[in-house]
C-alpha cells in the first residue's frame, strides 16, 4: 500500500496504527477507507497526467515529469487493482 519507501523507515507508524489513531481521535468510522484510497489513486493519476502532458508539449523541462510515462498508468492500474480487490 505504501507509495514511498520513506514511510517504511523505523519510527513511521504503520497504516493500521494511523487508522486506529484517526478513529479514536475523531470518533469516525474509517471502515470504508478502501474506497477513499481508490479515489486518491485515481485523482493522482488524473492530475499527474496533466503534468505529463505539459512535459511532452515542452511547457516544462522538469525531468521528474518524464517518469510519468510509466507512473501515470501505474497509478491507474493500482486504482483498478484496489477496485477489483473490493469485490
Amino acid at each position: 500500500r505504501s507509495l514511498s519507501r520513506v514511510t517504511r523507515l523505523p519510527g513511521f507508524p504503520r497504516s493500521k496504527e494511523l487508522l486506529d489513531r484517526y478513529e479514536a481521535g475523531t470518533g469516525r468510522d474509517a471502515s470504508n477507507l478502501d474506497w477513499y484510497e481508490v479515489l486518491a489513486l485515481w485523482k493522482c493519476a488524473i492530475f499527474l497526467e496533466s503534468s505529463y502532458r505539459r512535459f511532452i508539449e515542452g511547457r516544462t523541462d522538469d525531468p521528474y515529469f518524464a517518469t510519468l510515462v510509466d507512473g501515470v498508468p501505474s497509478l491507474a492500474r493500482a486504482a483498478h487493482a484496489r477496485i477489483r480487490a473490493l469485490r
